[in-house]
């Protein structure tokens, strides 16, 4: 898939104060996307996301509501899970708020998604190729 396929969809983007995500952002505005930007800080603090024909919707990745009334309220074609903490130091340091950080989204977004029954695919990445791809008929 390149990003040309993507024209005209609406995507989910979390993490899109990191390298990745913003790049993804700016991108998927570019050619078209409806955006949808979820996280956990507005963007207004980065004028160059500002500038971006984007929805915001504020709110923690843990919770699964958010996950499930942006789901509901937007007729959603992919979602661009990127947001996480990296720093294998910080996770050793502290496993439990990497669990909190990484797992716990993750968890959100499948159960909003599995209750939604909206995303029909799901494909997990590691830099640059797919590690778990599966079919929402095969899992849930």
């Amino acid at each position: 898939m390149n990003f040309t396929d993507l024209t005209d969809k609406t995507i989910i983007v979390t993490g899109s104060s990191g390298f990745l995500g913003s790049y993804v952002l700016h991108e998927l505005n570019l050619i078209g996307c409806t955006v949808i930007r979820l996280g956990e800080h507005s963007y207004d603090q980065d004028p160059s996301l500002s500038r971006l024909n984007i929805i915001e919707i504020v709110g923690s990745l843990s919770a699964t509501e958010i996950w499930q009334k942006t789901l509901e309220n937007n007729p959603v074609d992919y979602i661009f899970h990127l947001a996480a903490q990296t720093s294998f130091y910080k996770a050793e340091a502290d496993p439990a708020w990497e669990f909190e950080c990484n797992v716990k989204p993750l968890l959100a977004l499948l159960e909003a998604c599995k209750k939604n029954k909206q995303i029909t695919r799901h494909y997990s990445y590691r830099n640059g190729q797919p590690i778990w791809p599966y079919r929402r008929s095969s899992c849930c």
